[in-house]
């Protein structure tokens, strides 16, 4: 409370777009916002003062970095979880950047299960479906299913994404074609 009361958020989004190719900076600003966007109260707060914009470029601009991977789908899926995160989400590119992160890191069970947590939140309306399947989602989803047939994290992140995206009709047609 006392952080986002004195301006922290803020001064975390600044340290994030003063600093977007430091991995150091950029991991330690997705580790605050991540322990922030557990508290629903502050979803709000962190998109409106440019946190989903600054995760999202954030991920562009280190697509090798497993460490930036995993952390930025972390925090874009605890802001999911808000109905007003998730268009923002969808709107600035956010389910692009967690395929882009799910393709760049096919072997990584960490950024597999953030990658996955965060498309199973944006799966749970059906709005943003066609989307996640369009950019690529099932796909990346049906492939980190087959790297990691021992992974019981990795195999229940993703069968609950396509479950949930199981739901409309169009999504299912394309999860039984891809796998």
């Amino acid at each position: 409370v006392q952080i986002a009361a004195q301006g922290g958020i803020q001064a975390i989004v600044n340290a994030l777009n003063a600093h977007p190719q430091s991995e150091i900076v950029q991991d330690g600003g997705w580790a605050a916002l991540f322990a922030m966007a557990e508290n629903p109260d502050y979803h709000v707060q962190i998109a409106t003062q440019g946190g989903i914009r600054a995760i999202v470029n954030s991920l562009n601009a280190h697509p090798q970095s497993e460490m930036v991977q995993e952390r930025g789908c972390k925090a874009l899926s605890a802001m999911a979880m808000d109905y007003d995160t998730r268009v923002q989400i969808a709107a600035q590119g956010g389910i692009q950047a967690i395929v882009n992160a799910l393709n760049a890191h096919p072997q990584s069970e960490i950024v597999q299960d953030g990658g996955w947590a965060a498309l199973f939140a944006m799966a749970e309306n059906p709005d943003y479906h066609v989307q996640i399947a369009t950019q690529g989602g099932i796909r990346a989803i049906v492939n980190s299913l087959n790297a990691h047939p021992q992974s019981e994290m990795v195999q229940e992140r993703g069968c609950k994404a396509l479950s949930a995206m199981a739901m409309d009709y169009d999504t299912r047609v394309q999860i039984a074609a891809q796998g």
